[in-house]
């Protein structure tokens, strides 16, 4: 016959033994748990005190380049690189095109992002001089679009010459010199009716 108290004692004991199996798994699953939240937060933390690269600084730049048949002489009183954007104080950038139009262009400040080759000037102002005459203009805001060569001017302008006063809320001029008006034109005749 089966004895009681063995049966009742192998059968504590087994759940005794799951018991310890379970809880020392849960304990295992936990510690790991907090290591791998450890981990993560670890590589988090070494992310956000990674120092940041510091950025190049180069005073009195004067660079010369030739891009699409154009000379480019840029020369900028402080120029700050981080990565692939540069932002220049006190530009003077010289454009001599094919075409035989010379372009002076003066700027506060500019940003060039070297990758997609985009360019901004703020507070510019530059002459033309090209074959059929010379151009005056200002402008709060001047982009270099590469594609299409032309500054935009998304801000307004204001284009003048000897006889004209050409003022516009949206524009731009190309390379060859001529005035591209989008928006908002307004124009003061300055020569005689003959």
């Amino acid at each position: 016959m089966l004895d009681p108290a063995r049966s009742g004692g192998s059968s504590v004991a087994f759940e005794s033994n799951r018991r310890f199996v379970v809880i020392a798994a849960v304990v295992l699953l936990l510690l790991f748990s907090v290591g791998l939240v450890r981990d993560l937060m670890l590589g988090e933390r070494e992310a956000e005190r990674a120092p940041e690269t510091p950025p190049i600084v180069v005073e009195g730049l004067d660079v010369i380049r030739e891009e699409s048949g154009n000379d480019w002489h840029l020369k900028a009183e402080r120029v700050e690189k981080r990565g692939d954007v540069s932002e220049a104080e006190n530009l003077d950038v010289r454009i001599f095109s094919g075409t035989g139009t010379r372009w002076e262009v003066t700027a506060e400040r500019g940003v060039v992002f070297e990758t997609s080759m985009d360019v901004h000037l703020f507070v510019a102002s530059g002459h033309i001089s090209h074959p059929s005459g010379e151009l005056e203009w200002d402008a709060p805001r001047a982009d270099w679009d590469d594609e299409a060569s032309i500054w935009k001017l998304p801000e307004g302008f204001e284009a003048r010459d000897r006889q004209l006063v050409l003022e516009g809320t949206r524009g731009g001029i190309t390379m060859s010199g001529s005035v591209v008006v989008e928006e908002g034109a307004v124009v003061t005749w300055h020569g005689s009716a003959r």
